[in-house]
């Protein structure tokens, strides 16, 4: 597996994710790697079963959460600002 840091992330996307990752019983960590995969999930393969438009209605709102964070990141690594990563060994963001 590996490993992939975002730099320069604002706190308020860091306390959003955490809120999010509160909420689905996961780890910041864990989160951040649903929405990743939940992001490239490939759409090509249509989904069966009770469920499935809420789950693909999920995994489309938690692609928009990720992309809106990662524009977000972009956007502060040109500009300047904090910096910072997700990710283990980040005590303050786990």
């Amino acid at each position: 597996m590996a490993t992939f840091i975002v730099r320069k992330l604002e706190d308020d996307v860091i306390d959003r994710l955490k809120r999010r990752a509160a909420r689905h019983g996961r780890s910041l960590d864990e989160e951040v790697r649903q929405l990743l995969r939940d992001a490239v999930m490939d759409q090509s393969q249509p989904l069966s079963g009770p469920g499935s438009r809420i789950a693909v209605e999920i995994s489309l709102e938690a692609a928009k959460d990720l992309a809106a964070a990662l524009q977000s990141a972009i956007a502060q690594a040109e500009y300047g600002g904090r910096g910072g990563y997700v990710g283990a060994g980040d005590p303050g963001h786990n």
